[in-house]
């Protein structure tokens, strides 16, 4: 299970990303600062880190060159997730070691795609075809053809509907 940690100072954020990544199938961490991002790098060993610039107590930038100094974090991917898409802080993140600069807001399936990217194949979640096939789907044959099907005035919920003339009138 690929480990995701998203360093972000609003709550809304880390709540919808949250909850996305892991409809995705990844094991998501939570930081609200910098500070708290780091530390959290150190214990956790997330396979990517998803990075804000603009955190308190320590920037992403702060963020990104410490983990980069430090030989047991520096190989650990990082995408940066800003809405200060600009020409210098796309440098900046470029400069710092980041695998990706993304803009908010983004697409889902952008963000997810990106993730993919930065793992190793061995570590790659499957994609859905792969887990269709690999989940047990009954033969063709075994489904119930259309003529074996009930008609629809015969179930249950169609017989507990009014006609149309008993709403007419009520």
């Amino acid at each position: 299970m690929c480990r995701v940690l998203y360093i972000e100072d609003d709550t809304e954020h880390r709540l919808m990303l949250s909850t996305l990544l892991t409809s995705h199938g990844f094991t998501v961490e939570t930081a609200k600062n910098g500070l708290e991002g780091v530390e959290k790098v150190r214990e956790w060993e997330p396979d990517v880190i998803l990075l804000d610039l603009l955190l308190p107590l320590m920037d992403g930038f702060g963020v990104m060159n410490t983990l980069k100094e430090d030989p047991t974090t520096q190989n650990i991917p990082i995408i940066v997730i800003s809405a200060w898409p600009t020409a210098d802080n796309r440098k900046r993140v470029r400069e710092a070691g980041a695998q990706n600069f993304m803009t908010k807001p983004f697409q889902a399936e952008e963000l997810v795609n990106a993730i993919r990217e930065c793992l190793p194949q061995s570590e790659e979640l499957p994609q859905a075809e792969e887990i269709l096939e690999a989940e047990e789907l009954p033969e063709a044959e075994d489904l119930p053809q259309a003529e074996e099907l009930p008609e629809a005035e015969d179930l249950p919920q169609a017989k507990e509907l009014p006609e149309a003339e008993e709403l007419k009138t009520g």
